[in-house]
């Protein structure tokens, strides 16, 4: 639906099953989304691959598998700019991530953030090619110089944090700034104010119809 809407950059979250497969997936615990209970690291991908994580949303989508990271790079090949997010650090989602990237030569259509800054310092030992965010709750000067230090290439702040002069000091440091939370058009039309150069939310159809009458038709 979100490429049907024109949409080019999905916003995934990844972790790995008990048997060390990388799955998409957002909530620690299966409870609330599928049929299964219980943190989604004590079950294997075979028994991941049984419960129905659709159902919860609507009708419609009863039936609905949680899909490996393997498949939807696979499937959204050439398709779609994934932002791949780390929910747990570890050598093994490193370098689990890193064969990924490789096997579908995904170097240029993905981007791995995380909040765990030791996450993302193993997944550049891993895969030193690929692009990086930095999640933050917060940030200030001090942050944007981290994250210099660090050698991410995204910060990745709160909406209601972001301020013109943060932006252009991260700009200035060669920081691009894409932003997460934005719940309202209010907030979207801010964010554009701002400068931000992306933004995370979920009714990317209103973003895109600020951005043409703010911005012009061919943002």
């Amino acid at each position: 639906m979100a490429l049907e809407l024109g949409v080019q950059d999905i916003e995934l979250d990844v972790r790995l099953s008990r048997d060390g497969v990388p799955v998409v997936f957002h909530d620690e615990a299966l409870d609330r989304t599928t049929n299964g209970t219980g943190p989604l690291h004590h079950h294997s991908l075979t028994q991941l691959d049984r419960l129905d994580a659709g159902a919860w949303f609507g009708p419609k989508y009863a039936g609905e598998r949680i899909p490996t990271l393997d498949q939807v790079l696979e499937r959204y090949r050439d398709k779609a700019f994934l932002h791949i997010e780390l929910k747990v650090a570890g050598s093994d989602m490193a370098s689990r991530l890193a064969s990924l990237l490789q096997k579908h030569n995904a170097y240029d259509a993905t981007m791995v953030v995380s909040f765990h800054e030791e996450a993302l310092l193993q997944v550049k030992g891993a895969a030193p090619e690929e692009r990086l965010g930095w999640l933050v709750t917060r940030w200030d000067e001090g942050v944007i110089t981290q994250a210099k230090d660090m050698g991410v290439q995204y910060l990745c702040p709160l909406a209601s944090a972001v301020t013109p002069a943060l932006v252009d000091s991260a700009h200035a440091k060669g920081l691009a700034v894409r932003t997460w939370a934005v719940k309202s058009d209010q907030e979207i039309l801010r964010m554009f104010q701002c400068g931000v150069d992306g933004m995370t939310l979920d009714a990317p159809d209103r973003a895109l119809s600020i951005s043409r009458i703010t911005v012009g038709p061919e943002s």
